[in-house]
C-alpha cells in the first residue's frame, strides 16, 4: 500500500479568487499526472478536501492518467484534507495590525500592492501568513475564535486512518492498493 499527498497547484493567491487554480497550477498538476501515468501508478482511491483548487488539481491528474489508459475511481471527499478555515486568518490579522510593528507594517504593504497589482503582492501575502500561522500555533488550544491549530493537526492526520484501514485489509486478503491524493500534508 503507497499513500500519495500531493498539494493543489499554485493557486491565485494574490488574484481575486483563491480558489483557483493558476495556469501554472493546472501545468503543474497535468505534470504530476504524467509522471504517475509514466511510471505504471494505479490508484484505487482518490480523496481531496473539497476546496475547487484541489478538485482541479486531481481533475488534471487524472485526465493525465486516462490517457495511459488507466481505470479511475470515483473522488472523494475527506474533512482531513480540508485546509484551515480562513476566519483564523481574519481573526489574528485582525488582533497583530494593531500589536505587532512587522506584521502592521507588511498589511499596509500588501494593501497597496493588491491595489496596484504589484508583481511582489504574491510574496509580502505569504510573509503576513507566516506570521499567522506562527501566531495560531503559539496561541494552541487557547485559540478559540475558530479551529485551534491542535484541533487543526488530529484532524488532518485523521487521514492516516485511511491508510492504516487499508493496510489492515491488504494484511487481510493481499493485494488491495491504495493511494490518495490530498491538498497537503503537514
Amino acid at each position: 500500500i503507497e499513500l500519495f499527498l500531493v498539494r493543489h497547484g499554485q493557486a491565485d493567491s494574490a488574484g481575486d479568487n483563491y480558489d483557483q487554480l493558476t495556469a501554472t497550477g493546472h501545468e503543474q498538476a497535468r505534470r504530476i499526472g504524467r509522471w504517475l501515468a509514466e511510471n505504471g501508478y494505479t490508484f484505487t482511491h482518490f480523496f481531496h478536501g473539497g476546496l475547487k483548487r484541489q478538485e482541479q488539481t486531481l481533475d488534471a491528474i487524472r485526465e493525465a492518467l486516462a490517457t495511459q489508459g488507466s481505470v479511475l475511481p470515483t473522488s472523494e471527499i475527506h474533512p482531513g484534507l480540508a485546509e484551515f478555515d480562513l476566519k483564523v486568518w481574519g481573526v489574528i490579522a485582525g488582533a497583530l495590525r494593531h500589536g505587532h510593528q512587522q506584521f502592521a507594517e507588511l498589511l499596509k504593504q500588501w494593501n497597496k500592492a493588491r491595489h496596484e497589482n504589484a508583481n511582489n503582492k504574491g510574496n509580502i501575502f505569504k510573509q503576513l501568513t507566516g506570521i499567522i500561522l506562527k501566531e495560531w500555533v503559539r496561541q494552541g488550544d487557547g485559540f478559540t475564535e475558530a479551529e485551534s491549530f491542535p484541533a487543526f493537526r488530529n484532524r488532518v492526520l485523521s487521514v492516516l486512518e485511511i491508510h492504516n484501514r487499508a493496510t489492515a485489509m491488504e494484511n487481510q486478503s493481499r493485494g488491495a492498493d491504495l493511494k490518495i491524493h490530498s491538498s497537503k500534508f503537514l
